[in-house]
């Protein structure tokens, strides 16, 4: 749990930097920011790709926890969508990570279905 945690707090923290006006975020440290950014999101995924169940309990709360961060992932991004949208300024990171997202469930659903 704790293992699988460090990184998540790690994102998160770099992310609000990443939100700060402070000169923090200067061209230097910026770039710095940057690169700490990819390494921390490269050991998060490494751990939760290579995340296993060792009972049917721990596989429920696995796929828990996918279920609800997808949901929350596509409802903060529809929000975004529809707020720009009627702002009449859409930014295209927004659908197209909300066009990824869906396309990444649907794509992961029908090859799980058609594998087993």
């Amino acid at each position: 749990m704790i293992k699988s945690l460090a990184p998540s707090i790690a994102l998160i923290i770099i992310l609000l930097a990443f939100m700060s006006p402070s000169p923090l975020l200067m061209p230097m440290a910026g770039t710095l920011l940057v690169v700490i950014f990819v390494i921390a999101y490269i050991t998060y995924i490494a751990l939760f790709w290579k995340e296993s169940a060792k009972d049917e309990r721990e596989e429920l709360h696995i796929l828990f926890s996918g279920r609800v961060s997808f949901i929350v992932g596509i409802t903060f991004l529809s929000v975004g969508v529809v707020k720009q949208s009627l702002a009449h300024e859409i930014d295209p990171w927004l659908v197209t990570a909300l066009i990824a997202m869906v396309l990444a469930k649907s794509i992961a659903r029908i090859y799980s279905d058609h594998k087993n």
